[in-house]
């Protein structure tokens, strides 16, 4: 994982970016993710060497019959060969020889994940925070549309007439 780490970074830092593993717990957390994933078989932690030396990584998991591609690094003075789309290319033939059914590039609009892929999916976020305002006036709201629905004899259960 040092290794893939120190790749990540060194790609990210010819990027001008921070990396995701720049944060001390971040490392910690993801060596004990790994660890629990691969005592269940689905840590994929892939190397492309040149002469012995690390040049790209892949940090994935492997769950049911898909592989989920997290994060890649890569050394910036061998970028100029591809190294990335290299160990794509090898790690695709592995999953279809393990037979897996779908690779996974997750999260991202990355160039890369166009030319692999054939389909995109759209990821869709939200955060919801409770207020107490907001959770006072929506209980507010929903305690009169009931009693009005009683009062107007309305059937329905949860049918709110405002």
């Amino acid at each position: 994982m040092s290794v893939f780490f120190d790749l990540h970074q060194r790609r990210m830092s010819a990027r001008q970016e921070e990396g995701a593993f720049s944060d001390a717990r971040v490392r910690e957390f993801h060596l004990g993710l790994a660890k629990s994933f691969a005592s269940n078989g689905w840590l994929n932690l892939a190397f492309l060497s040149l002469d012995g030396e690390p040049v790209a990584a892949k940090y994935g998991f492997i769950y049911g019959n898909k592989f989920y591609s997290y994060l890649s690094g890569f050394a910036p003075d061998y970028s100029k060969y591809r190294v990335g789309s290299v160990i794509n290319m090898y790690l695709l033939r592995a999953m279809i020889d393990r037979g897996l059914k779908e690779f996974d590039f997750l999260n991202g609009e990355e160039p890369y994940k166009t030319r692999w892929n054939t389909r995109v999916r759209r990821v869709v976020g939200f955060r919801a925070r409770k207020s107490n305002f907001l959770f006072r006036l929506t209980g507010s709201i929903h305690g009169k549309a009931r009693f009005l629905n009683r009062v107007r004899g309305s059937r329905t259960p949860g049918e709110l007439d405002l």
